[in-house]
């Protein structure tokens, strides 16, 4: 995927794609020393003639972030530390021409929040959080709804509360996410980073662990973080198996 920017290094990196091919991610660019020239967001599509067109948001990258688009052309992500929303508008080719917002989605007050998944109703995934300083440092798992409500999920335990959304289903009555106890790094003693990680599944207002859901790990010791949820209730994460770290796939059973 090409870039709008021009330099002695350039990088692109998509991070979201829709079921109609639109495209949204980041690039970059640098000087022989790897010195940051300048950065931006972008959308790519690809038309019937396999031509690549581009979109340039205004609000760039690394102070604005995306992190999902779904099939309506709305693109979610954070900017100012606050969790946001942008909605792309398409000219009469159905090519992206525009983008009003970002909109803020409040952070539930917390210190700051992000937007990780939006489902094509609007419903929006992610998390609202403070700075980590110590291990009863917090983050809660969030739904944004498209009627302006919000929806915090509870911890998985007592103990994991560093947690987040990352999909919520077409109906908002599921999400899957992530939660992590806090784990101070012994040779830097005002350092916490998230440990002892899980995924989640959130049901009908109640949160399970996955791992206590599953009913054959085919090989795996445990599930470590749940990263999406297609709409057929597939969840995909990453997973402990012989010691190592490999991805997984976890299939509703009725």
């Amino acid at each position: 995927l090409p870039s709008t920017l021009s330099g002695a290094i350039v990088s692109t990196e998509p991070l979201a794609i829709s079921d109609t091919g639109l495209i949204v991610g980041r690039t970059a660019a640098g000087d022989e020393n790897g010195q940051l020239l300048a950065s931006s967001l972008l959308v790519w599509q690809v038309d019937a003639n396999n031509q690549v067109h581009l979109f340039e948001f205004e609000d760039g990258w690394p102070l604005y972030d995306v992190s999902d688009v779904n099939n309506l052309g709305e693109v979610v992500g954070s900017g100012n530390g606050e969790a946001v929303v942008w909605q792309l508008t398409f000219d009469a080719n159905g090519l992206v021409n525009g983008a009003s917002g970002p909109i803020g989605l409040g952070t539930l007050g917390f210190p700051y929040s992000e937007a990780l998944g939006i489902n094509d109703a609007g419903d929006i995934a992610g998390r609202a959080y403070e700075d980590i300083a110590s291990h009863n440092s917090e983050s809660k798992a969030v739904l944004w709804h498209t009627d302006g409500a919000t929806t915090v999920i509870p911890h998985v335990s007592g103990q994991k509360h560093w947690s987040s959304a990352r999909r919520v289903d077409a109906t908002a009555t599921r999400a899957i996410g992530t939660s992590c106890e806090l784990f101070r790094i012994t040779f830097k003693p005002k350092v916490y980073v998230p440990h002892d990680c899980e995924p989640f599944l959130w049901h009908d207002g109640q949160t399970s662990p996955l791992n206590d859901l599953i009913s054959n790990f085919d090989g795996f010791t445990e599930l470590l973080g749940g990263q999406d949820m297609n709409a057929a209730g597939w969840i995909c994460g990453r997973g402990l198996k012989n010691d190592e770290s490999h991805a997984y796939v976890a299939i509703p059973v009725e």
